[in-house]
């Protein structure tokens, strides 16, 4: 719509007749337009709670006891049985979106089930755990890989040929990664889940607290 006409009085002000009439005028004159004149007048917030511009959802770890692994193939962190480390958004876009997710945790105790490697490419995994936040999206149709990160048991650099001992215990060990990614209109947000495993079979990794953090931005 157009602008209308109108005024404003302060008390015992006495208006005119024109002032009384301008409303009525413009509408007469046929002034209103089916476009709205001011820009940013109104939200998706402003008609629904479930259709806003930015929303939080956040999952915060509920356990007493150590989530372990020792499989080099991602998998769910969980915390009391049956409650993954996951969000539950069910957020139905409804233009381009940013979604950013960012994960904390702590890796209780890490070990080695073999040695660290020789240092060269070969043997890599030997000294490595990793995590990702993993999407699903669409009602499981289709997962979207947001972020990944990956930490060494131990200090060994690339190419270094130093023999190392074929135990090691790690204790206590902070992780903190994120990442962004982009999605059309109408895709449904399921989960996001966050995800640990090993570079190498038997290694050990034991997850204490962790969470996730994700905030969907719309344009």
């Amino acid at each position: 719509m157009g602008r209308i006409a109108n005024q404003y009085f302060e008390g015992g002000q006495a208006p005119t007749a024109t002032q009384l009439n301008a409303v009525y005028n413009s509408v007469a004159s046929d002034s209103i337009k089916d476009v709205n004149l001011d820009t940013e007048w109104a939200q998706r917030i402003h008609f629904s709670d479930s259709n806003s511009i930015t929303s939080l959802f956040t999952f915060d770890y509920d356990g007493t006891s150590d989530w372990n692994t020792t499989n080099t193939a991602f998998a769910t962190i969980e915390n009391v049985a049956g409650t993954p480390s996951k969000v539950l958004p069910n957020y139905t876009t409804h233009g381009n979106v940013v979604v950013r997710v960012q994960a904390s945790g702590l890796v209780a105790v890490t070990a080695l089930n073999t040695n660290d490697g020789n240092g060269t490419l070969a043997q890599i995994n030997n000294n490595t755990y990793a995590f990702r936040l993993l999407m699903t999206i669409n009602g499981g149709g289709s997962t979207v890989d947001i972020a990944n990160c990956t930490y060494s048991f131990t200090p060994k650099g690339g190419f270094t040929t130093t023999t190392s001992p074929t135990q090691l215990n790690m204790n206590f060990v902070t992780i903190a990664f994120s990442g962004l990614c982009t999605l059309p209109a109408a895709s449904v947000i399921d989960s996001i889940e966050l995800q640990a495993c090993v570079g190498l079979t038997n290694n050990s990794i034991n997850i204490r607290h962790n969470h996730i953090q994700a905030i969907v931005v719309e344009n």
